[in-house]
């Protein structure tokens, strides 16, 4: 299963992830990541023409933070329906 996963595209995790304060690499057979927890960021850009799953769990996972994250979906924005049912 980890093989499967790491042929999907992950390079927008990682952007993600960096700019976040979150030091993330990928590897050919693996994805690196070292956390001590989200920094505050003015805001997160994320790419929406790859994949809304990323987006999705970027959503999921804020919620609980201690401060407001601003996400700045670049266009176009595939998978939008499910991004919906995220927010909804």
């Amino acid at each position: 299963a980890q093989k499967r996963l790491l042929e999907r595209p992950q390079a927008e995790l990682v952007r993600i992830l960096n700019q976040l304060g979150v030091s993330a690499e990928l590897s050919s057979d693996s994805l690196n990541i070292k956390s001590e927890g989200w920094k505050k960021s003015e805001k997160v850009i994320c790419k929406g023409d790859e994949s809304s799953q990323f987006i999705s769990g970027l959503l999921l996972s804020s919620c609980k933070l201690d401060f407001d994250l601003n996400i700045q979906i670049k266009k176009p924005l595939t998978s939008y329906d499910y991004l919906r049912m995220t927010i909804a």
